[in-house]
């Protein structure tokens, strides 16, 4: 078995809004602060649209791996690498990566797209869902909805309850509206789901040190499961 071609598919997908601090699809404007300065994206009216990039690695048995996120000036310098390579010999293709790689200017995380593509590929030459080809033990896994930041709280109630009632284990919030807005909004998404249903705020490094605290222990009180990235790193 051979390695025949390296593809890399661009997809552009529409997202149904800007997500603040990290979407380039709006202008920045400051988060009422009193304290210091903060930033999050404004939302556009015109829906934004994602770029995903998908790693297709194919063979001459017509069994291909696929894998998202690959960067393609690594695609470019390693297809050549790759084609011709048999995919079953997955250390020794890692191993030649990463001395292709060595001395270029690349992060190392470039390469996990081609890695998880060869899992990908090799679990489907053994005919065996991922999971299983890499020795699962459960056949079920609890999910969360991972939320972006909406520009109001009602939506963060609705998405919330339509998360619980989709069978969801629970929701991650990521509202960046100023550590006391932020906890009246979190108290409104316990108040809709009511006492048993796991709930997160993810505050993308927003707090400072004392602030941090007291949307910590508001969140306590609240029976939030976790606090995430509150603090600059």
């Amino acid at each position: 078995m051979k390695i025949t071609a390296v593809k890399l598919q661009v997809l552009e997908l529409p997202v149904r809004m800007a997500r603040a601090l990290g979407d380039l699809t709006g202008p920045m404007s400051p988060v009422p602060e009193p304290l210091r300065v903060k930033f999050i994206r404004e939302f556009v009216d015109t829906p934004p649209k994602t770029r995903v990039t998908l790693l297709r690695i194919q063979t001459d048995q017509g069994v291909e791996g696929l894998c998202t996120g690959a960067d393609p000036g690594m695609v470019a310098l390693l297809r050549s690498d790759l084609v011709g390579a048999d995919p079953q010999q997955h250390g020794y293709i890692y191993q030649k990566l990463l001395w292709a790689v060595r001395f270029k200017h690349f992060h190392i995380n470039g390469l996990a797209p081609f890695d998880n593509a060869l899992w990908d590929l090799r679990a489907k030459l053994a005919g065996m869902p991922l999971h299983r080809f890499l020795g699962s033990v459960k056949e079920r896994v609890p999910c969360y909805l991972s939320a972006p930041h909406y520009p109001t709280s009602e939506e963060s109630v609705e998405e919330a309850v339509s998360a619980q009632g989709r069978g969801y284990l629970g929701y991650k919030l990521h509202a960046f509206f100023g550590w006391q807005k932020d906890i009246e909004v979190c108290r409104r998404v316990r108040e809709a789901v009511g006492p048993d249903f796991y709930l997160m705020q993810d505050a993308a490094e927003t707090y400072n040190y004392p602030e941090a605290l007291k949307v910590g222990r508001a969140l306590e009180e609240l029976k939030f499961h976790w606090l995430e990235e509150p603090l600059r790193d």
